[in-house]
């Protein structure tokens, strides 16, 4: 499963490998951009507005924090790793589990 509370929902599971993607906005605005092509601010609009979604979503249904790196079995900066070296370092942690 993907987003959706599923970190809360599945917590009490051994089987389960719960990764948090982040990044840098300068990141986040320029991969917005090119994959919307939107402005810049219209890039700013939609990341803050989508965040705040995802916030108000999780803190309601889980009485928890989004965001918060100990609510993951894993939390990875794209910005500063690359999505390559996230996607090797998560199926990395799959095999393991």
């Amino acid at each position: 499963m993907i987003g959706r509370n599923t970190d809360f929902i599945l917590k009490d599971r051994d089987d389960v490998l719960n990764v948090f993607i982040h990044g840098d906005m300068p990141e986040k605005i320029k991969r917005i951009c090119k994959l919307y092509n939107v402005t810049e601010d219209g890039a700013v609009k939609l990341i803050k507005d989508t965040d705040k979604r995802r916030r108000t979503n999780y803190n309601f249904y889980t009485e928890q924090k989004w965001g918060m790196a100990s609510n993951y079995t894993l939390s990875l900066n794209s910005s500063q790793l690359g999505y390559a070296r996230c996607e090797k370092m998560i199926m990395g942690c799959v095999d393991i589990c």
